[in-house]
């Protein structure tokens, strides 16, 4: 393996089955045998979360190697907790992770933005009542958003203890963030895009970083779709309007007719994290 080589993007591709996981787990151990380039790795399915531990078989030395290394796993029953602090997600996480949509959901993302001057200020816990607190009906409305979807509750947040970034600024060898234990897909998107945040945040220290998506797929999908956008029951995608999101890629482009390619159609509004 030449390390020289890891500083280009790579997409790993295949049929299912065709043994993705175990070839990347391979490279992976060699990353963190002949190198010591950070690995930090988004894990939905689990596959990872024994990374620091040799195969049956492997000589001693690698093994040796491999115990010495600093390998940390975030996770529901990892050696840590994966935990995020919402209030200190950027706007636009804020907003992807309650589904509020700057166009279609205008007045509760003004809101949202107008808070930012203070959320920060606020614990996690306390959000809720806070946005009560306010007296006005977009208030109201922000807050029935968060328990409404449940995510006021989500055990994801960090209550203003310790966060996913705080175990990513000490750069350990590997750091594994085993999102499959959450019991929402939504709870494994939020994780997930608090986690890239943080990285892009501090990309001008220059630090450098292998980032492994597994299944990148599974952390990227819409989650809603606009009322505009023209897609019927019957799979078939209409032009949208100008002024309708078209970045979903899978049709409703601005030409004629077509069929949808995935199901449900996909021409919605899509997290800041699928750019």
């Amino acid at each position: 393996m030449l390390a020289r080589k890891l500083n280009r993007h790579t997409f790993w591709c295949g049929q299912s089955g065709s043994g993705k996981t175990y070839a990347l787990g391979v490279l992976l151990e060699q990353v963190m045998l002949e190198t010591e380039l950070p690995l930090v790795i988004l894990d939905p399915n689990s596959d990872f979360v024994r990374l620091g531990e040799m195969r049956a078989g492997a000589d001693r030395a690698s093994a040796d190697e491999l115990r010495s290394r600093d390998v940390r796993v975030l996770g529901r029953n990892g050696d840590h907790d994966l935990r995020v602090q919402f209030t200190n997600l950027p706007l636009k996480s804020k907003a992807a992770v309650a589904q509020i949509d700057p166009i279609l959901d205008a007045d509760e993302y003004n809101h949202l933005l107008r808070l930012e001057d203070e959320v920060h200020s606020i614990d996690d816990r306390d959000l809720v009542a806070h946005l009560r607190a306010k007296g006005s009906a977009v208030h109201d409305k922000l807050a029935n958003r968060l328990e409404n979807l449940g995510i006021s509750e989500w055990d994801l947040w960090a209550w203003g203890g310790r966060n996913v970034g705080d175990h990513l600024d000490e750069r350990a060898d590997a750091t594994v963030l085993d999102l499959g234990g959450f019991p929402t897909p939504a709870e494994s998107r939020a994780a997930a895009l608090a986690v890239l945040d943080h990285l892009w945040e501090h990309r001008e220290e220059r630090v450098g970083r292998l980032i492994v998506i597994d299944e990148a797929h599974n952390l990227c999908r819409p989650t809603r779709r606009p009322p505009s956008s023209g897609c019927s029951r019957n799979g078939s995608c209409r032009s949208p309007p100008r002024a309708a999101s078209t970045d979903c890629g899978c049709c409703c482009r601005r030409s004629a007719r077509r069929r949808c390619t995935s199901t449900p159609c996909r021409s919605a509004t899509t997290s800041p994290s699928c750019g």
